[in-house]
């Protein structure tokens, strides 16, 4: 029991000093538990002994003694008795705290509560009614412009359906004389040129390859060949005469156009392939 005790007055003194718990367990060879229990109590006993000794100042102040009297009654330090009473003169200027006033504090601090959510209330309300009104106008602003668009696609696919029409009966009226007028400029061109040796023969082959294309898309449009075969035997002819020569110019691109060109000529507009090469890109170097 007595080492019991001589534990407890050595943890205290380590105490007093400022030791923390582990380091006091530590140095004791005892568990950090029982050190903690020891400054527990020992904490509640100062607080219990500096209130009973508060208790005992104040009352000799009430009793109407003065600090120099109550220093010497009790024997205490100075400071100790001034410091307890600035805290009785501070408690004393206090007003006293009623049921009555916690119950009015309690009843303002709930109707400001009550006022709060009264306001978040009309907020949220007032929130939640532009955003409803915002997103209606911005819903019908958008079926007005898809209103607006499907009348335009509308319109737009009139015009096309009309303009497809007018186009048919275009191509009715002059499809025929246009593809003679092309047969017979393609026929008339020169078919003796061995190489294409100057300016003029190169503007005879752009021409008759840019007459071709034309002839392509003329049938194309009508969406047949009116070609005979005589007459699509002499058009190849002059196509290989025309390749052959650009051949032998050394104007290998020249010659894959007019190979496009011959192709076209054989299989007709029905069989979807590509318009020929735009004539522009035969190399035209001068001899």
């Amino acid at each position: 029991m007595r080492g019991r005790n001589s534990k407890r007055k050595e943890i205290i003194k380590l105490l007093q000093e400022g030791k923390r718990v582990a380091e006091i367990a530590s140095s004791l060879g005892v568990s950090k538990s029982y050190v903690s229990r020891v400054k527990k109590d020992y904490t509640e006993l100062l607080l219990r002994s500096r209130g009973e000794l508060e208790a005992r100042v104040f009352t000799l102040l009430e009793e109407g003694k003065d600090p120099v009297t109550i220093v010497k009654e009790l024997k205490l330090p100075s400071d100790t008795v001034i410091e307890i009473y600035d805290k009785y003169l501070e408690l004393k200027e206090l007003p006293p705290i009623t049921v009555f006033d916690l119950s009015d504090e309690i009843e303002s601090l709930s109707k400001e509560l009550h006022e709060l959510k009264g306001a978040i209330r009309k907020l949220d309300f007032q929130l939640r009614k532009e955003t409803e009104e915002k997103l209606n106008s911005q819903y019908k602003a958008v079926n007005s412009n898809l209103s607006t668009l499907n009348k335009r696609v509308e319109s737009l696919e009139n015009y096309t359906a009309t303009l497809q029409g007018t186009m048919a009966l275009v191509v009715s009226l002059l499809g025929m004389p246009l593809i003679d007028c092309l047969l017979q400029k393609l026929i008339s061109a020169p078919g003796n040129m061995g190489e294409v040796t100057s300016k003029h023969d190169y503007a005879i082959v752009k021409e008759w390859a840019a007459l071709a294309g034309a002839l392509w898309k003329a049938q194309k449009t009508m969406g047949k060949s009116h070609i005979s075969s005589e007459v699509m035997t002499h058009l190849l002819e002059l196509a290989s005469t025309y390749r052959d020569a650009l051949q032998l110019h050394g104007d290998s691109q020249g010659a894959q156009m007019f190979d496009d060109i011959i192709k076209l000529l054989k299989y007709g507009p029905s069989t979807g392939r590509p318009l020929p090469k735009k004539h522009s890109k035969i190399n035209l170097v001068e001899s």
